[in-house]
């Protein structure tokens, strides 16, 4: 279980997809998602869910992980807690 955002928000146009250098697209992301890059370049099984809100209301999310193959367990998990 980790946070699903490295940060309460995202700025608008923050991850726009316009990038000046390769170190940028990564430093943008390991601010925003440092959590979640590991799962999505290994393959692993990761999903987020609604885990309450800040004080000024945004949502937070968190990530449940599992091994590899284990995709069932995590969507069996994640309806438990909806």
């Amino acid at each position: 279980m980790t946070p699903t955002l490295g940060r309460p928000t995202i700025g608008l146009g923050v991850l726009a997809g316009e990038v000046t250098s390769m170190d940028d697209y990564l430093r943008r992301n390991s601010e925003s998602f440092p959590f979640s890059f590991l799962f999505n370049v290994t393959g692993w099984a990761a999903l987020s869910v609604p885990a309450g809100t800040t004080e000024a209301g945004h949502p937070i999310g968190v990530q449940l992980a599992a091994r590899p193959g284990r995709e069932l367990a995590l969507l069996r998990l994640a309806g438990e807690l909806a």
